[in-house]
């Protein structure tokens, strides 16, 4: 009896098919379609502090992943930890990068951090002279402060502006209480 008969069927990404051929001799082949890559995602906590900064890195990728590579920007050795912490002792923005895999493929994403260190703050500091006297009083502020900063605000109390000047003299009109 010879027969020519062809079927096919999907089901959950499985594609079968088989060709009967006559003396019910059977050939099949089967192949899984194409994985969707995992997409990656996670979140840091804290995302800025002062070094030593220790951040807790929290997966929260989906699909299926079969393998985590973290990159902290530090030049320190990756991490294939799901949730891994990591320690930055040298200041400096840092842009970690998750890379997940798995059988459809990687996708990656980026971070910033920001671990930083006193020397990149500033202390605000200023003198005042005189610092007593009777209405109308010039004042001559005199900026005392350290550190990194680009530039400040004055506001005198009284109700009449602010001055951005480094060291502003400022006239008070009336006495204040």
């Amino acid at each position: 009896m010879r027969s020519n008969s062809r079927w096919a069927m999907n089901r959950r990404n499985l594609a079968l098919m088989a060709c009967l051929v006559a003396s019910a001799a059977v050939t099949t082949t089967s192949g899984l379609a194409q994985e969707p890559p995992p997409t990656a995602n996670f979140d840091a906590n804290p995302r800025s502090g002062w070094v030593p900064l220790t951040v807790r890195f929290t997966d929260q990728s989906t699909g299926n992943i079969s393998s985590w590579d973290w990159n902290f920007d530090d030049g320190s050795t990756h991490s294939s930890e799901q949730n891994p912490s990591h320690t930055y002792n040298i200041p400096g923005d840092r842009t970690v990068s998750l890379t997940v895999s798995g059988p459809g493929g990687s996708s990656s994403k980026n971070l910033l951090i920001h671990p930083f260190s006193t020397q990149w703050w500033f202390r605000a500091d200023f003198t005042a002279n005189p610092t007593s006297g009777t209405a109308p009083l010039s004042v001559q502020f005199t900026n005392q402060s350290s550190g990194l900063f680009s530039g400040g605000d004055w506001n005198f109390g009284d109700g009449l502006g602010h001055s951005a000047e480094l060291n502003p003299l400022h006239t008070f009109p009336r006495n204040l209480t």
